[in-house]
């Protein structure tokens, strides 16, 4: 049980022995969420259902300041708020929902989050988010597709390239193809794995090649289809979004996976700015290894969530567990 913030009564979660919300209407409250609006239905309510409720009396701290989460807490009556030494946070931060993003992204948050008298909680506890995700494919790759959604929604609102990923390779020019193990490297360091199989890396890595770009070629324009994921080795490319100054792509830029995930096509024109070799991937590639392997799109689901997190607090996202 959530512990109580100073001067708050000695029991301030009520007991609940009989949920007061039906199923069908969580799963229309969690359809009023900006990343779960375009989930299918069939796929909410069996997450609905395994959610717990939690009816607060007195002010609850549900999550302490630089604390990882073991829930999504969801407001359906009352509202949630984020609170430092004692104050509301300004700009309100947390209102009506805390912990999906935070939870699949390990990061953890420079405030306490705290229920306010009165509301009435969904609780979605991580190891049953977890056997969900794992018993039901479509709840995944839908989760997928809405939080990518979302991070596209944020691009458009700021930098609109991804975050950039780390290379221990050397940046050596690559003057010849990488071979299968150089390559599955490369793909494992852009996806940032903690977990997966080799065979779904040697899998991508066999579909991949070493694409070399003189300056000044055009790469794609804006809108068009997203026909390949492009890792980006060396070089750099100039992205132009429409309204948006223009961006540089780097070594260690992974271009094109969002879209795929949210089926979307590309938010940008680009072209090469300097001589650039960029591992690349067919799209549908990516997408069929997505979608038969699960610790790989769980992990995708784990740098959306994160770049999702740290796009909407900024500085309030302290830490990864990585």
């Amino acid at each position: 049980m959530p512990p109580a913030l100073s001067g708050a009564s000695a029991n301030p979660v009520a007991p609940r022995s009989q949920t007061l919300v039906s199923i069908a209407e969580r799963v229309l409250f969690l359809r009023t969420l900006p990343d779960l609006g375009q989930v299918p239905v069939e796929d909410l309510a069996p997450l609905a259902a395994s959610a717990r409720e939690m009816s607060v009396r007195a002010r609850t701290v549900l999550v302490h300041r630089g604390q990882p989460t073991s829930a999504a807490y969801l407001a359906l009556t009352g509202r949630l708020r984020a609170v430092r030494d004692g104050s509301p946070l300004p700009g309100d931060p947390v209102t009506r929902a805390f912990g999906g993003d935070a939870l699949f992204s390990g990061t953890v948050f420079d405030a306490d989050v705290v229920a306010e008298p009165g509301a009435l909680l969904l609780v979605l506890d991580a190891d049953v988010l977890l056997e969900a995700l794992e018993d039901r494919p479509s709840l995944l790759r839908s989760l997928l597709r809405a939080f990518s959604a979302g991070v596209l929604r944020l691009r458009r609102e700021g930098d609109p390239r991804p975050p950039r990923t780390p290379m221990s390779t050397p940046d050596q020019g690559w003057s010849r193809p990488p071979d299968l193990a150089e390559r599955m490297f490369l793909l494992h360091e852009a996806l940032q794995l903690r977990a997966g199989s080799l065979t779904v890396l040697a899998q991508l890595a066999r579909a991949a090649e070493l694409r070399v770009d003189s300056p000044g070629t055009p790469l794609w324009a804006a809108a068009s289809p997203v026909t390949e994921v492009r890792l980006v080795l060396d070089g750099e490319l100039d992205l132009q979004p429409a309204g948006q100054p223009r961006r540089r792509a780097k070594r260690g830029h992974f271009l094109g996976l969002v879209e795929v995930l949210a089926d979307s096509p590309w938010q940008h024109s680009a072209h090469v700015a300097s001589s650039c070799s960029s591992l690349v991937l067919p799209a549908a590639e990516v997408a069929a290894a997505l979608e038969d392997h699960f610790p790989l799109a769980l992990e995708v689901l784990r740098h959306l969530a994160r770049e999702s997190w740290f796009r909407r607090v900024g500085g309030l996202a302290l830490a990864v567990d990585r």
